[in-house]
């Protein structure tokens, strides 16, 4: 998983804008505790924007291994 930090985030921010989901804290076991915040996810502007599902998936592992 160490790559995925390496690997080039060349949309990070729009994907960031338009599938928000934000980092709250750790739970008392440790676990990463995110909102998603899908009733705001704007899944045709990213298609519109040539930003598919394996690239959103990818931004999210980034920000697993990240935190």
């Amino acid at each position: 998983m160490v790559l995925v930090l390496q690997a080039s985030q060349p949309n990070f921010k729009l994907i960031k804008r338009y599938y928000p989901w934000y980092y709250h804290r750790f739970d008392k076991r440790g676990n990463v505790c995110v909102y998603y915040k899908l009733g705001l996810l704007r899944l045709p502007r990213l298609k519109e924007l040539g930003i598919d599902s394996d690239e959103i998936f990818r931004h999210n592992m980034f920000y697993q291994e990240y935190l």
